[in-house]
């Protein structure tokens, strides 16, 4: 009998086949249990070894096997994490240098840019475009060491001049500009998104329902980022107030009523982007709103749509100064680490030191 073995355990007959199943649910010897998970701690191949040797001896068996399950392939992109490098200040371009910071927390993108993949997808074939700058800086930030600091020069020179923001980056000079360069043309079968859309896009349900004869009137409207305005002392409550319904008086037009009806209009997320832009509304014409909004790690947007959606923070822009002017650095995640990113200097930090912040964009990627 096998020392330290359940006598139950022996077979009758040799073992002639061993499952994954059956080597969780093998006994360990009386001087090693401690936890069921012990055993299969090591892997496959440790287990069936010190199965194998436990039963040497004692009666005969053939050669064990174990049969691994089939789970089907998932597409993953390869996670392209860039060096902790700074981006030299030219000028006025701190708005770009921490908005580039942001989008170095997309996998996605940076496979895109480094890899050339844009080429492809270009309508020109000029040498000069925004698609062919960003993938210079791209390549220059992933050449670099951490001690080394990149020029964002080559796409900077494309931007517009003078006092920008973060905000004005992304939606006036990287969205529109990638999404003319980089088009697809819908054919007979169907139509692809661009990088940008297929990153950043999602889709808003707006839903208007009429109080006189209940008819549902539901419009789509696709989205790149969200901007919010500060409401309460939490993002919840910003987004509460975003996604809160709206009562129409006497101003809303029923088509099967056929005149002007009250109506209650409410919007909800019907389809989540994978990394979602949440802009705050802080700077105001008149002036700025200094507010501290807390923020989450692990943002959930369940109660605003359908389907569960659940979202990690990746990175956090911070604006300086007061509204007429002043200087945007980011706080963004490196392979699990954080770093705050003010130009051309870097510093770690801690997670308890980014969630302090005077939050103005916040980048958080889709975890489920």
């Amino acid at each position: 009998m096998l020392k330290g073995y359940n006598k139950d355990f022996l077979p009758d007959k040799p073992v002639i086949c061993i499952t994954k199943s059956s080597l969780r649910r093998l006994p360990l010897p009386a001087k090693q249990n401690k936890s069921p998970c012990a055993l299969r701690a090591g892997g496959v191949r440790l287990a069936k070894k010190r199965l194998k040797k436990s039963m040497a001896g004692c009666y005969p068996y053939r050669k064990l096997s174990v049969h691994k399950c089939r789970k089907p392939l998932r597409k993953r992109v390869r996670k392209l994490t860039p060096p902790a490098v700074g981006l030299d200040n030219i000028g006025t371009n701190c708005y770009a240098n921490s908005g580039v910071q942001c989008i170095l927390c997309v996998p996605e993108l940076n496979a895109y840019f480094l890899t050339e993949r844009f080429a492809k997808d270009l309508q020109s074939s000029e040498s000069i475009n925004f698609c062919r700058a960003i993938a210079e800086v791209y390549r220059s930030i992933f050449t670099s060491s951490e001690a080394a600091n990149v020029s964002s020069k080559p796409m900077t020179d494309l931007c517009p001049l003078g006092q920008n923001d973060t905000h004005e980056f992304f939606t006036k000079s990287l969205f529109p500009r990638l999404g003319e360069e980089v088009q697809f043309i819908p054919n007979s079968s169907a139509h692809k998104k661009g990088i940008i859309e297929s990153v950043f896009g999602g889709v808003l349900a707006n839903k208007t329902v009429c109080k006189t004869c209940f008819k549902e009137s539901v419009k789509h409207d696709a989205f790149l980022d969200l901007s919010l305005a500060i409401s309460g002392n939490s993002l919840e409550e910003c987004l509460d107030q975003y996604f809160l319904e709206e009562e129409l008086k006497d101003i809303y037009f029923c088509e099967r009523c056929n005149s002007l009806q009250s109506a209650v209009r409410g919007v909800r997320m019907h389809q989540c982007p994978k990394y979602l832009i949440l802009h705050l509304k802080r700077l105001l014409p008149e002036r700025k709103i200094t507010k501290v909004i807390k923020y989450p790690v692990e943002l959930a947007l369940t109660k605003f749509t359908s389907s569960r959606a659940e979202y990690e923070l990746q990175a956090v822009c911070v604006h300086t100064g007061s509204g007429a002017g002043g200087h945007f650095l980011t706080f963004a995640k490196r392979a699990a680490q954080w770093y705050m990113f003010n130009d051309q200097i870097v510093y770690k930090k801690y997670e308890s030191e980014v969630l302090k912040q005077e939050a103005y964009i916040l980048l958080y990627a889709r975890s489920r």
